[in-house]
């Protein structure tokens, strides 16, 4: 288990990126029953990364600080897999975030699905 903390998530994607121009990241107000909030990462011109928190044993009390077992990082373009644009920044960004949330401790995954 790793500790996600959604504004600390924030800020190191934020720092992360600061080499792409174009990048905007925020964050939705809640999350699903098993998920964290989203962190939604929009690049100019070519789309939008997901990143949210899970867990697969519990529902989550909280969901912008909480445990989680696994991160997903996704462009939501396909349910099964996590990137399938074809954008530089976007490739690029995805590649930059993963490695990022590695770093610091976390299970990267595609995708949610076939985790429950």
């Amino acid at each position: 288990m790793m500790l996600w903390r959604t504004e600390q998530t924030v800020k190191l994607i934020e720092l992360t990126l600061r080499d792409i121009k174009g990048v905007n990241v925020s964050y939705t107000e809640c999350g699903g029953d098993y998920d964290t909030q989203t962190v939604m990462v929009i690049v100019r011109d070519e789309g939008t990364l997901w990143i949210r928190g899970f867990r697969t044993d519990e529902p989550l009390a909280k969901q912008d600080m909480v445990d989680v077992q696994m991160v997903e990082v996704t462009d939501g373009r396909c349910s099964s897999s996590g990137l399938n644009s074809s954008g530089k920044d976007i490739c690029v960004g995805y590649g930059l975030i993963c490695h990022a949330l590695r770093t610091a401790g976390h299970t990267v995954v595609q995708s949610m699905d076939g985790h429950f």
